[in-house]
């Protein structure tokens, strides 16, 4: 009998790195189990890894944006497309986009499980993805509107990916800022245009990967957050 071969998955390490030294501990820690592809700025490009320069995008932008919001959300979106992109090209199977300033333990069984979780449930009917993406939803009750799914890190099939993502960049002659946050703008954006679903028939929450989940920037683990993981 033939053996299956292992998923291919594919990692986009995506924005500005804590700094160079911990971007280039974590190619080398992901590397062991995943291919990496970096895209940020020139100052961090690691050698021996795909690097998607950023430097010309993000200048491109800031011209065209007087507010930093609507650029800081298109130059993410760009740079993410051009991540997975790179990873369809190449017949990989799974792609995760992650902030380059985070760090997730134990992420190769975190890939595992979600892989084996998102291959046996069953398609949502009405969903535009044939998996779940599984993301991280936060709630911080001193915010204006505490609940929202944040742009930390998505990952999904290479073809649910590129859906989710494909989305329209915030047109800067209609908002100095973008109209909403951020998190939400990404992550309503697609499904926006779908049949309306519960929030749980297009995501998988993992917020107990907040134990795992470590901001180099804030240098804190992010479990604060009342999110309940669902099934």
């Amino acid at each position: 009998m033939a053996t299956s071969l292992p998923p291919k998955i594919g990692i986009v390490l995506q924005g500005t790195p804590h700094s160079k030294e911990s971007l280039r501990e974590l190619c080398d820690i992901y590397s062991e189990f995943a291919d990496v592809c970096v895209s940020s700025y020139s100052r961090f490009k690691i050698d021996g890894y795909f690097f998607i320069n950023n430097d010309s995008i993000e200048r491109s932008h800031r011209l065209k944006h007087a507010k930093h919001s609507t650029s800081n959300v298109n130059l993410q979106i760009i740079t993410t497309q051009m991540g997975i992109e790179y990873f369809i090209k190449h017949n990989y199977d799974w792609v995760l986009k992650l902030r380059a300033d985070f760090k997730v333990d134990n992420l190769k069984n975190h890939l595992s499980d979600w892989i084996e979780h998102l291959t046996n449930m069953k398609q949502v009917p009405g969903s535009p993805f044939e998996h779940k993406i599984v993301c991280f939803g936060r709630s911080l009750h001193k915010e204006e509107n505490p609940w929202y799914i944040a742009d930390y890190f998505s990952f999904g099939s290479v073809k649910d990916m590129r859906n989710y993502w494909n989305i329209p960049l915030v047109d800067p002659n209609l908002f100095d800022y973008c109209p909403i946050r951020v998190e939400e703008y990404i992550s309503t954006s697609f499904i926006g245009r779908t049949p309306n679903l519960p929030v749980t028939s297009y995501f998988y929450l993992v917020p107990h990967l907040g134990q795992d989940f470590f901001s180099l920037k804030w240098d804190k683990n992010l479990v604060n957050t009342d999110c309940q993981s669902n099934k």
